[in-house]
């Protein structure tokens, strides 16, 4: 039905109950709420009353049910493990693992769960490493489908639980470390699926770093920067992560040179919001090790052009400039000794 005024300039579309149930039950429940309602207030603050009491609720249910799943995954966790070792044919004492408890009273929430990932993970390994030596397989797809799982929780968690505390990072850094283990560990089927929700990790993370948000949080920032460092420390992503964070390091020094040409003032805020984004790069170029030619002398042009960039900001941004000078010359050194451990095989070959 359309409803005009004596103008006659806008149509106005009133929706209407589709049949004569739906009106009455409306008219229901607007008497429910007219006698129900206290006195000096009005009907229609009541009715809104009671609707912001239900999403109150709806948010409580939602806080609980995550806390259920949280549950019931770690329970998946325990009963995994216990699967993956009863499939092991018996063995020497040594490759024996109890389970440690992993929750220590007094513990936040976020640590609880961050805890429970890193043991689970670090059994993980453990365990499918050990039937690896022992020459059986482990094509378990529920129990790669539950890694996966696991893995995402456990980012989850610690994006949405940032900043963390001292506590909570040190697990954290033992997680994603155990993570970092499980990417380069050839032998896990789940390695190519692992290997992009921790890029699309740290993708996301060093985007936070280069983009601050405001208000600054420095300790969520500094905590992304351990978290990139972490995951970083195994080879099946350090490359890719160098690659990433001298990239950023590169667009910055062209909007530099682009505001120079153009005249423009140069606040000192452009140069103190890339501290967080050196550091994380001079963590991350010290774990390169193990990479190709053509990788190598990619980045080699890259660290020369973030040299003469570092020359170019000497006299105005002096702080800046050695900073950015270390970490290059930190890469630099990466690559010399990736080079050299290349030509020493080459010797024994």
């Amino acid at each position: 039905m359309k409803a005009s005024n004596d103008h006659g300039e806008k149509e106005t579309l009133v929706l209407l109950p589709q049949d004569a149930h739906h009106r009455t039950l409306k008219i229901a429940v607007a008497m429910a709420l007219i006698r129900a309602k206290p006195s000096g207030v009005s009907a229609g603050d009541y009715a809104r009353k009671l609707a912001e009491d239900m999403h109150s609720s709806d948010g409580k249910i939602l806080e609980r049910c995550k806390s259920l799943e949280n549950d019931i995954l770690h329970l998946r966790q325990k009963v995994a493990l216990i699967s993956i070792r009863g499939g092991i044919r018996p063995e020497p004492p040594a490759f024996r693992r109890i389970l440690p408890e992993t929750c220590p009273e007094g513990l936040s929430d976020s640590a609880e769960r961050i805890s429970q990932h890193w043991t689970f993970l670090e059994n993980y390994l453990s365990i499918t490493s050990n039937i690896a030596l022992l020459g059986q397989s482990d094509n378990d797809a529920e129990s790669e489908e539950l890694l996966l799982c696991s893995v995402d929780n456990l980012l989850r968690t610690i994006r949405e639980g940032a900043p963390l505390g001292h506590v909570e990072m040190d697990l954290c850094k033992k997680a994603l470390l155990a993570l970092a283990k499980l990417c380069d560990n050839r032998r896990c089927n789940a390695r190519q699926s692992l290997h992009a929700a921790a890029m699309n990790f740290i993708t996301e993370s060093v985007h936070d770093i280069v983009v601050w948000k405001e208000p600054f949080n420095y300790t969520q920032l500094e905590n992304l920067t351990s978290c990139v460092a972490a995951l970083a420390s195994g080879q099946a992503l350090v490359l890719h992560t160098t690659t990433l964070l001298t990239d950023k390091l590169l667009q910055f020094a062209s909007h530099i040179n682009t505001l120079q040409e153009d005249q423009r003032g140069l606040e000192a805020d452009y140069f103190d919001r890339t501290f967080y984004l050196l550091q994380c790069t001079e963590t991350v170029v010290e774990s390169l090790k193990q990479i190709s030619h053509l990788d190598c002398c990619k980045l080699s042009d890259t660290a020369k052009t973030l040299m003469e960039f570092s020359i170019k900001c000497q006299e105005t941004q002096p702080l800046f400039a050695n900073y950015l000078y270390e970490v290059v010359t930190k890469l630099n050194s990466s690559l010399d000794a990736c080079n050299k451990s290349k030509q020493q095989v080459k010797r024994y070959v």
